[in-house]
């Protein structure tokens, strides 16, 4: 087997994402490093063990350059992926754009993936990006100015949320088997194997900024360091490891930090975002603008990110506002910080009932929350460790069935179990007052109520004495509850 196929092979064979995979899109142009992927995938699919897995060509013509140039490469991608047997999807882009060009025809091209993508009902995009595509990435985003998360450079594997025609969601899991390939190896397979492949005037051309630090930075460091494009792969897999360390801890306690309304803002909780060090306070303010508010707030800066630590630790001002651009703000309001559109206006909550009407199954609350009546056989520790928030119960059989899900509303109580274990009635109002829930999501928040209509469990704040274990083997079922994070 072929040296550079044998590497593909071990790299895919890697990720269990590609395992899983049946339908690939692939993302192909008429350059070197696409048309070499082709082939190379051509020949991953010859193999027994892959012979199932079906490959599709998806190729997107950006109309930037002469008709003639791209009718070339349409017709020689278009030649390659019939000869060898995939399907073949052309997509164009109809209304180019004259500034910010690069991040507008990326965008173009990647709705472009997603209407193949669910149009095909596949899972998986692999594109053909490189070695050198990832360090000139990275220069650029040094250059312009960008995040702990930009200076992962370009990932290997990652699941992505696109965006088709019709703004609806497709997520995919992204492959780049070629990423430690540095160009010139792509060149050399080409030459060796006779793979066709065209040469695109435009990188040549110093207008964008890509094409300087192709033809100018990267050859002055490698002319410096040889092992200059090897060294800037390492840092980057070492900010990749380090980032995603501190996204694992910073999920495991994101809902201790924060909430998102079914409205679609944010909610912050000061003090337990105060109870963290400084370095870890600023790091996970970074990470919930890039990962939670990126859509909305896509320009955040380091002053940005500075104001929004003074707004949590400044109590002089408990009302302060800073302005985050794109129509958004952040409102200190006490314990809580509202990050949601300027002059949002909370609107009344109408009654909604959900029925737990299936057990050992989630069922959906709202687009970000599920939650499930699981026997207690049924339940792994996987399930409770992945869970937000969790009720143990010891329920008879013959009532089981009847629990639903409501909102809060006036004059609501729960019986609640004193340390004597007497019980008494609570108010829902006066339990959220004492947890300084704000009053705008007092009646967002759900209650778990019996087919008798007595309130179990108010999400995640209190549960009452009903249905209690009174010890740990009398356990019979599990409530889970948990935050869906796309």
């Amino acid at each position: 087997m072929e040296a550079l196929l044998r590497q593909v092979k071990q790299q895919l064979e890697s990720w269990p994402e590609w395992k899983n995979a049946h339908k690939i899109v692939l993302a192909i142009s008429g350059g070197v490093d696409s048309m070499v992927l082709l082939d190379l995938m051509s020949e991953m699919v010859k193999l027994q063990e892959y012979s199932d897995k079906e490959i599709i060509v998806a190729h997107f013509n950006h109309q930037l350059r002469s008709p003639e140039e791209h009718i070339t490469e349409q017709n020689l991608v278009k030649k390659q992926a019939e000869a060898k047997g995939f399907t073949y999807f052309l997509g164009k882009w109809e209304t180019p754009v004259e500034v910010n060009v690069e991040a507008a025809a990326r965008d173009a091209r990647y709705q472009f993936f997603a209407d193949v993508l669910k149009g095909s009902e596949a899972d998986t995009l692999m594109t053909g990006h490189h070695l050198n595509d990832t360090v000139e990435t990275y220069l650029m985003r040094v250059l312009r100015g960008t995040s702990m998360k930009g200076s992962r450079g370009i990932p290997a594997n990652y699941r992505r949320i696109l965006t088709d025609q019709h703004r609806h969601a497709v997520l995919v899991n992204v492959l780049r088997p070629l990423i430690a390939v540095p160009k010139q190896e792509l060149y050399d397979y080409a030459a060796e194997f006779s793979v066709e492949y065209l040469e695109d005037a435009t990188n040549d051309s110093h207008k964008f900024l890509r094409n300087r630090i192709r033809h100018q930075l990267v050859p002055f460091f490698e002319k410096e360091n040889p092992q200059f494009l090897n060294n800037m792969l390492a840092l980057q897999e070492q900010f990749q490891a380090s980032y995603l360390t501190h996204f694992e801890d910073y999920l495991a306690i994101e809902p201790q930090l924060l909430m998102r309304a079914e409205q679609g803002y944010w909610i912050l909780y000061v003090p337990t975002l105060r109870d963290l060090s400084a370095n870890k306070l600023k790091t996970y303010l970074s990470i919930f603008f890039e990962e939670r508010l990126i859509e909305d707030v896509p320009n955040y800066n380091k002053a940005m990110l500075d104001q929004m630590h003074q707004l949590v630790l400044n109590d002089s001002d408990p009302n302060a506002v800073v302005m985050l651009g794109a129509g958004w703000e952040a409102v200190r309001q006490y314990d809580f910080i509202y990050i949601r559109p300027s002059g949002f206006v909370m609107e009344p909550k109408e009654e909604q009932i959900i029925r737990i009407d299936q057990m050992n199954q989630w069922i959906s609350l709202s687009e970000d929350e599920e939650l499930g009546l699981f026997e207690i056989d049924f339940v792994t520790t996987r399930m409770k460790n992945e869970a937000d928030h969790l009720l143990t119960l010891s329920i008879p059989d013959h009532l089981t069935d009847g629990f639903y899900m409501r909102h809060r509303q006036d004059g609501d109580e729960m019986a609640v179990v004193r340390a004597d274990q007497t019980i008494f009635h609570k108010k829902i109002s006066r339990i959220m007052i004492d947890q300084k829930i704000p009053s705008d999501q007092r009646f967002a928040m759900w209650l778990l109520c019996d087919k008798a209509d007595r309130i179990v469990w108010l999400i995640p704040l209190k549960y009452s004495g009903l249905y209690q274990p009174q010890q740990t083997d009398t356990i019979t079922h599990i409530f889970l509850y948990r935050k869906v994070r796309k």
